[in-house]
């Protein structure tokens, strides 16, 4: 019986998005965040697409120590967008974590040019890279 209700487990985080305490990991609209408690701010959520931006936006904005961002792929608009936000965070001495591939991933070389123009961008306003 145990091993049974191991596997329905290991199907119910695979399929239901739980976290690691077994709770579902909630979708949130980013009008919501202002309020949650702190101990809900600190749960993993997930946002639609369109409430994405206001969402981080929201973090950025409320960040006391660290901003850690994970995107595999830079794309020149969002980190336009994006780092002028993060400049400021820098300066109020939030420690901004950009993780992304490197750019000599990428298979052609004016990509990889191109990547490690916008990781020089996001270096240039303090984010670590």
């Amino acid at each position: 019986m145990a091993s049974a209700q191991s596997g329905q487990q290991r199907f119910v985080r695979r399929r239901l998005q739980v976290d690691e305490d077994g709770q579902l990991i909630p979708v949130r609209d980013a009008a919501q965040l202002s309020a949650l408690s702190n101990e809900e701010l600190a749960r993993p959520a997930f946002f639609p697409a369109d409430e994405v931006p206001s969402a981080v936006q929201w973090d950025i904005a409320r960040a006391t120590h660290t901003i850690e961002l994970y995107s595999p792929i830079l794309d020149r608009r969002p980190v336009q967008t994006w780092s002028a936000q993060l400049a400021k965070r820098v300066v109020d001495g939030v420690q901004v974590t950009v993780r992304t591939r490197d750019p000599q991933e990428q298979t052609t070389e004016p990509a990889a040019e191109r990547v490690q123009g916008l990781v020089d961008e996001l270096r240039a306003v303090g984010c670590l890279v």
